[in-house]
């Protein structure tokens, strides 16, 4: 009698390790979606979902969305050159280069982006296969909506390694 018992609390606590078919690893990252990670004004945020997506043109679009320090959600998105090497790629260079930060609190939108002559920043792409592409980032992105939030978000020690899709 005790056997079921037991396989029914390691099946229910392998559920409980669970989230969304995935297995959360002790960071909230998905595993098998790679990761993606950061300083965002001064405060430690991880992406929960992350991936990444080659466009024409030899650009990649980096995703991520994770919860900040206070639950709220706050989206990531990162464009950027497929050129892989130590050399930084500047936001402000071209208008390929470029950052959006979007935070929704209590369910509304605030939007902060990096691109052209607004803001600053610089990615690093340092790997990238068919499968998977990894780098870092950082930059500060000025708000672009009426919002009582940031007037600027600082993103800093930012690295990435997500699955293509």
């Amino acid at each position: 009698m005790k056997r079921p018992w037991k396989l029914g609390t390691a099946l229910l606590l392998a559920l409980c390790a669970c989230e969304d078919g995935f297995l959360v690893i002790r960071t909230g990252v998905f595993a098998g979606s790679g990761f993606c990670s950061a300083m965002i004004n001064d405060a430690n945020w991880n992406c929960s979902q992350s991936s990444g997506q080659i466009s024409g043109g030899g650009i990649i679009i980096i995703f991520g969305t994770g919860r900040d320090p206070f639950g709220r959600q706050v989206d990531l998105s990162l464009t950027m050159h497929a050129t892989v090497g130590s050399a930084a790629q500047r936001i402000g260079a071209d208008d390929v280069v470029s950052a959006e930060v979007v935070m929704y609190d209590y369910g509304q939108p605030s939007t902060w982006s990096a691109s052209g002559s607004r803001g600053s920043g610089t990615f690093r792409l340092t790997s990238l296969t068919a499968e998977s592409a990894a780098g870092t980032f950082e930059f500060a992105a000025p708000s672009t909506t009426q919002s009582m939030a940031a007037t600027t978000y600082r993103i800093t020690s930012g690295t990435f390694n997500v699955q293509l899709r």
